[in-house]
């Protein structure tokens, strides 16, 4: 359990992949856990509320990279939810190009959903654990912040800057009881991957290899580490962002060859 009272865990980018794992995660895990699932299309929590009942699942639609859309979120989460105790910043997008050629708009929305999404959401959960008594924040970085990706600028600057982000206001907020921390994934099995593999644009085995453990993480691998941190087991962490990789920035070297 990630608590021992009632309390509400909001999750961004809950329509699919790692989000809503998490969601699920939260909610087979902790009994006593609300999640206010938010996504940008309407009916996105349809599964989860089938599943699990729409007294412990409430759906939100909102654009992260718009603040005023957030504070319309979060205003909405605060009045039919529980104390709000837990947030999950999942919502992400990547997009590749040759640098020289990145098209400016394409680098903000990507700045704008990965960064600016996940300030405005920790700043009005933030705002609400502040008020509550304290909580437990897991944003998304990603191991392309600690190495040269090539045609992934604005992506690994984003997550580069979450990480950031994440020290920042795990600092700045750690007297008021709130702790911040991150994960970096590396690739991870999910519909989003598996496409990119179908479509060609992707080489399973070339990925495989990038990994010390030769193979992509399972799902529950990755929840496994966001429930841990925000559990009380985690209790004196703040301000640390977890590589759930596989072993990816550890090996560097394609070893062994072949």
């Amino acid at each position: 359990m990630i608590s021992d009272t009632a309390a509400a865990a909001i999750v961004t980018g809950s329509a699919g992949g790692i989000g809503a794992a998490v969601s699920e995660a939260l909610l087979a895990e902790d009994p006593l856990c609300r999640v206010a699932a938010v996504d940008l299309h309407p009916g996105h929590a349809a599964p989860l509320i089938e599943k699990h009942g729409a007294d412990r699942v409430l759906e939100v639609v909102c654009d992260v990279a718009d603040p005023d859309s957030v504070r319309r979120a979060a205003e909405q989460i605060e009045g039919r939810c529980p104390p709000v105790r837990f947030l999950v910043n999942c919502a992400g997008i990547q997009r590749a190009a040759p640098s020289a050629e990145f098209d400016p708009e394409v680098w903000q929305k990507v700045i704008g959903v990965n960064l600016s999404g996940t300030f405005y959401w920790c700043q009005a959960a933030g705002r609400l654990m502040i008020s509550g008594g304290g909580g437990a924040i897991v944003n998304f970085s990603s191991v392309a912040e600690f190495f040269g990706w090539p045609l992934r600028a604005p992506y690994a600057a984003s997550k580069a800057g979450v990480s950031s982000l994440t020290r920042t206001l795990a600092a700045e907020w750690a007297h008021l009881g709130i702790r911040i921390n991150a994960v970096a994934p590396g690739y991870i099995d999910t519909a989003f991957s598996r496409e990119a593999v179908e479509s060609g644009r992707m080489s399973k085995p070339e990925a495989d290899r990038l990994h010390a453990q030769q193979r992509f993480a399972d799902t529950s691998e990755v929840t496994a580490a966001v429930c841990f941190l925000l559990s009380p087991r985690a209790g004196f962490i703040t301000g640390e962002t977890l590589k759930v990789d596989g072993g990816l920035t550890a090996k560097k070297l394609d070893w062994p060859p072949g």
